[in-house]
């Protein structure tokens, strides 16, 4: 299980394919919703980090790195046992 949930939030994470990324920064700049249940995450995931390397200025500052480190680890940890116990 932990493998799983290491593999799974890791930045060895599986990147998503460009053309499916580039597909989906257009719909939503067309005002469309083009996230479907088949749509692949690893493409939202990469979606969202390159939104998030456009803003001018960092979501976290770089004062409270530490802290948000601590708080992911603990969010992590609870998201892999709920994965644990739900099957």
């Amino acid at each position: 299980m932990l493998t799983h949930c290491h593999s799974y939030f890791s930045q060895d994470r599986i990147a998503g394919a460009a053309t499916e990324i580039n597909a989906l920064r257009d719909a939503y700049n067309r005002g469309e919703s083009p996230i479907r249940e088949s749509t692949d995450v690893h493409a939202i995931c990469d979606l969202v980090k390159s939104w998030f390397r456009l803003l001018p200025d960092p979501v976290f500052p770089a004062a409270s790195y530490h802290e948000v480190m601590e708080a992911m680890s603990k969010c992590i940890f609870l998201i892999c046992i709920r994965l644990h116990y739900d099957g």
